[in-house]
C-alpha cells in the first residue's frame, strides 16, 4: 500500500454499543495480517472520577490484549498536536465525538461565534484526518451517533449539526464505514474487509 493510499475505517454507534471493542478487534486483525505497529490516540479529558474510571478500564483492556500500543492523549488542538509526530502503522482514534466537543466548546461564547468556530473546526479536522490517513497504513476512527433525537437547545443543536457534518466528511474519505448496534457491526460502506475464513 502506497503512503498516499492509507485506508480509513470509520466506526460509529450509540453509547455502550460495543464500537470501541470492535475497533480494537479490527486493529488486531489488521495487525495480524500486516505486522504493522499499533498507536492509540485517546481524546477524553480527565474531568472526573467516572471519566478516570472509564479511561483506566480501556487502558486495562489494551494491556490484557498482550499487544504493544503506543498511546497519545490528544484532547484539544488536534491539528497542531499531530504535527511532527511520527505516526505509522495502525492508528486508532477514540473518539471523534469527545474531540469535537472539547474543541468546539473550549470556551463558550455567543452562538454566532460558535457557528463560525464550528465551520472552521470541521474544515481543520477534516484536513488533519486526511493528512494522518496519508501517513499511516490504517486509520480507525470511532465516534458516537447522537443524531437520532432532535433537541431544542441551540448549543446542543449546533453540536449535533457539527458532528453530523464531520461524520459526512469522514465517511467521504473512508475506505469502509461501520455502524455498531448492540455489539453487532453493520458495514455501511466499502467492500468487505475480510473473508469469513
Amino acid at each position: 500500500m502506497k503512503k498516499d493510499q492509507g485506508q480509513l475505517i470509520f466506526i460509529s454507534g450509540g453509547v455502550r454499543s460495543g464500537k470501541s471493542s470492535f475497533a480494537e478487534a479490527l486493529a488486531y486483525k489488521i495487525q495480524d495480517q500486516t505486522g504493522e505497529n499499533l498507536t492509540y490516540i485517546a481524546t477524553s479529558l480527565r474531568t472526573d472520577a467516572e471519566m478516570e474510571e472509564r479511561i483506566q478500564h480501556h487502558q486495562s483492556l489494551r494491556r490484557l490484549s498482550g499487544r504493544k500500543w503506543r498511546t497519545y492523549e490528544i484532547s484539544r488542538n488536534f491539528s497542531r498536536q499531530i504535527e511532527g509526530k511520527d505516526f505509522s502503522g495502525i492508528v486508532l482514534i477514540d473518539c471523534v465525538t469527545v474531540l469535537l466537543a472539547n474543541e468546539l466548546f473550549i470556551e463558550v461564547g455567543p452562538l454566532d461565534q460558535l457557528i463560525e468556530r464550528s465551520r472552521n473546526l470541521i474544515r481543520d479536522l477534516e484536513e488533519a484526518i486526511l493528512q494522518l490517513k496519508n501517513k499511516v497504513h490504517t486509520l480507525i476512527l470511532v465516534s458516537n451517533e447522537i443524531q437520532f433525537e432532535a433537541h431544542s437547545e441551540p448549543f446542543v443543536q449546533l453540536y449535533q449539526w457539527s458532528l453530523g457534518r464531520l461524520h459526512q466528511a469522514i465517511v467521504t474519505l473512508s475506505t469502509a464505514s461501520f455502524l455498531v448496534e448492540a455489539s453487532i457491526p453493520i458495514q455501511m460502506k466499502g467492500i468487505p474487509l475480510f473473508s469469513e475464513n
